[in-house]
């Protein structure tokens, strides 16, 4: 099961941000995920740890919102929106 929690928490993250509307590199990079110029590990470069850190904001405070009170966050007739690539 600690595998399985891992990866839910990983998918909701991913579901935020993209919920929030951050773009979809930077909600990989805040996974630690690989992508073109960066190799899946700690960030270093100095540009974009600010983006990334409002980006973080961002996602943390939708998911407080969501937890106090889920049902005025996400309609049931509404899917998240996609963000911009």
């Amino acid at each position: 099961m600690p595998s399985e929690t891992v990866r839910i928490s990983c998918h909701t993250h991913r579901s935020m941000a993209q919920h929030q509307l951050v773009n979809a590199i930077s909600a990989k990079l805040l996974l630690d995920h690989a992508g073109l110029g960066i190799d899946g590990v700690y960030i270093h470069n100095k540009p974009l740890f600010l983006p990334l850190l409002n980006d973080q904001q961002r996602i943390s405070d939708a998911m407080f919102q969501f937890m106090e009170n889920w049902e005025s966050c996400v309609p049931g007739d509404r899917r998240f929106q996609t963000a911009a690539a």
